[in-house]
């Protein structure tokens, strides 16, 4: 998501996308009610109003007055298929389909995986009530290294967030709580700048992801139980761990209002997670590709 990326260790979960289908019915019963009324910002990046690669053009600096906010949707829709490398051993990380959102209608806004209710300005943006869609559960079906272990269901982080349009660039800051499975606290920062080639934006993206000390030791951790039922696995409580990665988001005009969305994130994995008996991996690599509709 340019402020973040779906996030998948195993195999496909059902149920966030069976969220994000009806979530996309939602934005379309509304787009239709409004006959599609409403202008996109011309770029990927943006807010009710604007977009980040107009944040990141001079004519942001000049401080103009933004214009009022646009009663409908305003954002792109299609179909995308993400592939992600497996984290936990002996597992695979089948790639899957997924409904491809980003823009506003009114308040609300959807960034692929992410998504919130705008409330008060902000600086250059707004403070959010966001949540994220994450597939970072795991079972242990999905792999024999894995016998034994409890199953780890999937996230469900809640929390608060912000974009803030600068004209040095694009800053998404989520601080997030999981209240479904680990209890653990989790913050994501992710920073975009933006580059034109031919009629190509290109947007660089560098992130950093804290994940606390209890959503590691429930995720990575190895606990006393499940060691004795299988040997192989040693017990191991991980502390708190910061990711960094780097990525890349193209955004290629098609004919008419289509585009393609190209995505790709490189995240090396922290000490705490790769020194887990759980882990064989040491960096992990994902991407999305989407067919998407821009609305003007």
């Amino acid at each position: 998501m340019i402020g973040s990326l779906l996030t998948c260790t195993t195999r496909t979960r059902p149920q966030p996308v069976i969220l994000l289908c009806f979530l996309f019915g939602l934005m379309s019963a509304s787009w239709a009610q409004d006959k599609l009324s409403t202008t996109l910002s011309t770029h990927l990046l943006r807010d009710s109003s604007t977009s980040l690669p107009t944040a990141l053009s001079p004519s942001v600096a000049n401080a103009a007055p933004r214009p009022p906010e646009r009663r409908g949707y305003q954002g792109d829709v299609g179909v995308g298929y993400f592939s992600s490398q497996a984290q936990f051993k002996q597992t695979d990380s089948p790639g899957f389909l997924f409904p491809y959102l980003y823009g506003d209608y009114q308040k609300l806004y959807a960034r692929v995986d992410t998504f919130g209710v705008k409330t008060r300005t902000l600086g250059y943006g707004h403070l959010e009530i966001s949540t994220k869609l994450l597939f970072d559960g795991i079972r242990a079906a999905d792999s024999p290294a894995l016998r034994g272990i409890r199953t780890r269901q999937d996230s469900l982080p809640i929390g608060l967030g912000t974009f803030q349009e600068t004209p040095v660039g694009g800053f998404f800051v989520y601080a997030l709580h999981d209240v479904r499975t680990s209890r653990g606290n989790l913050i994501d920062f992710t920073y975009a700048a933006k580059f034109r080639v031919g009629q190509t934006d290109i947007y660089p993206l560098l992130g950093l992801d804290y994940r606390d000390r209890r959503y590691n030791q429930y995720f990575y951790g190895v606990q006393t139980e499940e060691m004795a039922a299988n040997p192989s696995l040693q017990r191991y409580q991980p502390a708190a761990s910061v990711t960094p990665w780097l990525g890349a988001w193209l955004d290629i005009p098609l004919q008419g209002p289509w585009t393609l969305q190209l995505n790709v994130r490189q995240k090396w994995l922290p000490a705490a997670v790769k020194a887990s008996p759980l882990i064989d991996a040491r960096t992990q690599t994902s991407g999305f590709a989407a067919l998407a509709c821009r609305f003007n």
